[in-house]
């Protein structure tokens, strides 16, 4: 008899697919992710990279269209 399963860590794909998280919180993630390299800025700097970046992937449609197909959403 199993008494519990262990959660296996998943990454955003997986959870925005499980339902998990939203489409927002996809992209926060997968930003977070493409910037982690750069903890070397400091933090105000480094969220405003971020901020740039959520920014470029809302209005580029090309971007859009690559989050769109990655989530199938």
């Amino acid at each position: 008899m199993v008494v519990g399963v262990a959660r296996i860590a998943s990454g955003p794909l997986e959870r925005f697919r499980a339902g998990e998280i939203d489409l927002e919180t996809y992209v926060d993630l997968k930003v977070k992710e493409a910037t982690a390299h750069l903890d070397r800025f400091p933090a105000p700097e480094l969220e405003k990279m971020r901020a740039i970046l959520r920014a470029q992937i809302a209005e580029q449609p090309e971007l859009r269209e690559w989050v769109r197909r990655a989530t199938k959403a």
